[in-house]
């Protein structure tokens, strides 16, 4: 399968995409001997990041193989929809693996099937673009291992950017076959792929889709304008009708929730792309002459951008290429340097917006050249030595080029694995253990009450798979309403503070929150690594609620040998270093505590509306939640733009109004102030009927009143609320929901109702586009089965569309 490249700039058809079996083997088994470590042991970046996908799967799992769509989940975060336009494809593939491998190898055999797809996919791209098998598995080599040190060094593992970055090198290579044969069957390969990274991470597949407009740059003046931007609309036009259905639901969703990243693009200095070398050389200098230099951390190797020597070397001598290749490997190169510049001089001035990603996202460009480039350049060097030595010469140098890149970017593979991974299970994590005896402590019923953790990682999105409990921790990026969100900020201040006259346990009772968990990371976080001084502040910190009567400190647990992780990312680690024991017996490490006051639905004492813009409602909400005389279980307070959003029987229900911009003074027709507030809560509560919940299915609530209520009333429910909220009373009026403080739910109950049927209903045009979706992946899949026998050209298929003659189609179709 040679390539002639000096035909490229000529005829771009002469590239060969016919299958090297053998070559293919052989990437795939050097890609299981990359990802195989996966099967022995985790590498998740100390609790950051693999425990939001191992949620995803796991939710999956058991929402697909119980026959249910899972549009809506009362495990997290108070309840909130499901489809996000993330972690849909790479969830489902987890939630398979988990079916047969169970919860957590599953994690790992998928985790070691990505390194053995992308190691296969680079391969076949790379054999088609160079044409040597030996070149071709210097470029596998390169992507495989190199982009694990560019991206990071210390293995934060989104499953979403590592399914996307194993598809790509497929995504690239059916694109090229869609711009060079101009046929339906690569196109709706390159959809399909490009699909599947859109549902798994749509940040990630934006960066796929440039690399592939890189690498078929070179190819479109032969091609021509028209036929590439004809293949390109239809490759992007048919993975967003494919991907569709999680499109509209996402679209849909960003209108209410947070879209706003808070993560920052910090300056990263340019030195970092030799931080790994450094490093190295510096212990080498530490173990010969007894001091450090340079000074370099493990800490600072944390997405270190290191390339690879080998990788560079092999890069440069792709300059030797003639004829057109020449201008190939020029524009890969331009594309590398200027990737490089707009990520060290632009991208700390750009916010990590959601849709572009935070500055370490856009390294996968140039790692993706570097291995394209060093491929040719292996290809190059080779040519130049056949004269000389002959093609027995040149396989032995060859073998010996390849293993001096193994040995280098191996031995670094190997290195950060050691000593930036965690071996233990999730299960096996110190708060993990703590978790699954909490489970035991809580008492089996239908609505559970939530836990709350103040653990500043994602390692708490685990409590739900260890216990199957529900959380009101946010485990699903960006999912959450922003008065939800700064209903929990004000938690934790006020947990962090103490500071705060109302007692953790009111604040905890809107969000039914049965139990918190108290870790000593929350007091005063610097990474996995605890100092001395943090246990005493820890300590004290903890009295925020012991002093609270109403919450109960059920367990604790001490330090552990894996809270400390010295050989993970201290800061001062180095192996030629004898570190002080630091002494740990007796230390706490975490306490969790049980709350006996929390409000899952309650019939309102008094209802009042908070009328302002944007958060405004929310921050008067929190200033009257902070009140000396709040009491949770009493009072709800309708959050609203207008009075005039409620219709006249639900303002006749209220007890007064609040308007933001004149919060501090009392007004005429029901307007009142937080004063007034107050004084309402000085007055003594009214008896009303009790609440019972019951699920009549996983995404219903029934809200059953141990009695008719004798006039219109409101009702508080602890779920976060969504404009698709829908419910219904047993006398068969619409019910209407509110948005309440805190971002969660009110309900309006009319005279007499005993029982309410409230749950998330699925809008029509999130109907309209799974239908859409549907019908698209099956016109896909029937074109990718006739085009088995036939090949079918996208010049055919544009005569179909504009003949009026429908008699025609089968002959126009497969030119009979």
């Amino acid at each position: 399968m040679q390539v002639a490249w000096k035909n490229i700039g000529a005829d771009s058809r002469s590239l060969d995409f016919n299958r090297d079996v053998i070559g293919q083997t052989i990437a795939g088994l050097f890609g299981l001997l990359l990802g195989v470590h996966w099967l022995a042991s985790y590498s998740y970046s100390l609790g950051y990041d693999l425990p939001l996908w191992v949620y995803n799967g796991w939710f999956l799992k058991n929402a697909l193989f119980e026959g249910s769509i899972p549009n809506w989940s009362f495990l997290a975060a108070s309840g909130q929809p499901f489809f996000k336009i993330s972690g849909l494809s790479d969830g489902v593939l987890v939630a398979v693996a988990m079916r047969i491998f169970g919860d957590y190898f599953g994690v790992q055999v998928v985790m070691c099937a990505l390194y053995v797809i992308a190691a296969v996919g680079f391969f076949t791209l790379a054999r088609v673009f160079i044409g040597c098998r030996h070149s071709a598995m210097a470029a596998c080599g390169a992507y495989v291992l190199s982009w694990f040190m560019t991206f990071t060094a210390n293995f934060q593992a989104y499953i979403s950017n590592f399914f996307v970055y194993a598809l790509l090198p497929w995504f690239v290579l059916f694109a090229l076959q869609a711009l060079l044969y101009f046929s339906l069957r690569p196109v709706c390969w390159a959809a399909i792929i490009l699909a599947l990274s859109i549902l798994a991470n749509p940040q990630v597949a934006i960066k796929a889709v440039v690399i592939g407009a890189i690498v078929t740059v070179p190819f479109v003046p032969s091609v021509g304008l028209r036929k590439t931007a004809l293949a390109a609309g239809g490759v992007l036009l048919l993975a967003l009708a494919l991907s569709a259905f999680d499109i509209i639901s996402a679209v849909r969703l960003r209108q209410e929730v947070m879209t706003i990243n808070s993560r920052q693009n910090g300056y990263i200095s340019p030195f970092a792309l030799v931080a790994i070398p450094a490093y190295g050389f510096s212990l080498l200098w530490e173990m010969l002459a007894s001091v450090r230099w340079p000074t370099i951390t493990l800490h600072e190797l944390l997405y270190s951008k290191y390339p690879g020597m080998s990788v560079l070397a092999l890069a440069l001598l792709s300059l030797r290429r003639v004829h057109s290749s020449r201008a190939v490997v020029r524009w890969l190169m331009v594309v590398v340097f200027v990737s490089y510049c707009v990520f060290f001089a632009i991208m700390p001035h750009i916010p990590a917006a959601p849709w572009i990603g935070i500055s370490h996202n856009l390294i996968i460009v140039p790692t993706f050249c570097l291995a394209l480039l060093a491929g040719l350049g292996l290809s190059s060097l080779r040519h130049w030595l056949l004269g000389r030595w002959g093609q027995r010469g040149v396989f032995s140098f060859s073998v010996g080029v390849l293993g001096v890149g193994f040995v280098e970017l191996y031995a670094l593979f190997f290195g950060v694995r050691t000593y930036g991974s965690v071996r233990d299970t999730p299960i096996n994590l110190p708060e993990a253990n703590v978790w699954t005896e909490l489970a035991q402590l809580v008492e089996t019923e239908p609505f559970a009450p939530r836990f709350l953790s103040l653990n500043p990682d994602h390692s708490t999105s685990l409590f739900p798979v260890v216990t199957g409990l529900p959380t009101a921790n946010v485990v699903d990026l960006r999912q959450r309403l922003p008065e939800y969100q700064s209903y929990l900020d004000l938690v934790e201040h006020c947990g962090l503070s103490g500071t705060c006259q109302t007692p953790m346990s009111a604040l905890l009772a809107p969000l039914n929150v049965g139990y918190v968990d108290v870790p000593l990371k929350f007091f005063r976080y610097k990474g996995p690594v605890a100092q001395p001084g943090e246990y005493r502040e820890f300590q004290e910190g903890l009295t925020t609620f012991e002093r609270d009567p109403l919450m109960e400190r059920v367990l604790t647990r001490t330090i552990d040998t894996a809270d400390l992780r010295p050989h993970a990312t201290s800061v001062e680690w180095s192996p030629f270093i004898q570190h002080k024991k630091i002494v740990t017996d007796g230390l706490p490490a975490q306490a969790i505590f049980r709350n006996t006051v929390r409000s899952s639905a309650y019939v309102a004492d008094r209802a009042f509306a908070i009328v302002g813009e944007g958060l405004a409602p929310e921050n008067l909400f929190e200033q009257i939640v902070l009140l000396p005389e709040y009491e949770p279980g009493r009072f709800v307070f309708i959050l609203t733009e207008s009075l005039e959003s409620l219709g006249p029987r639900q303002r006749e229900a209220l007890d007064g109004y609040l308007v933001v911009e004149r919060a501090d003074q009392s007004g005429p027709d029901g307007q009142i102030s937080v004063d007034g507030v107050r004084s309402h809560y000085m007055e003594p509560s009214r008896m009303w009927p009790e609440i019972a919940f019951s699920s009549a299915k996983s995404e219903e609530l029934r809200i059953n009143l141990s009695g008719p209520v004798q006039s219109d009333r409101y009702i508080f429910v602890s779920q976060q609320f969504f404009r698709d909220w829908r419910a219904k009373d047993d006398m068969g009026n619409r019910v209407d929901v509110f948005k309440a403080g805190g971002g969660l739910v009110s309900l309006f109950l009319y005279e007499g109702s005993t029982l309410i049927n409230a749950g998330y209903r699925l809008p029509p045009v999130e109907y309209m586009g799974r239908l859409f979706s549907a019908l698209t992946w099956l016109g896909v899949f029937c074109a990718l089965y006739f085009s088995r026998y036939k090949k079918v050209s996208l010049s055919a298929l544009m005569h179909l569309f504009s003949s009026i003659w429908l008699p025609s189609y089968k002959n126009r179709l497969f030119g009979k």
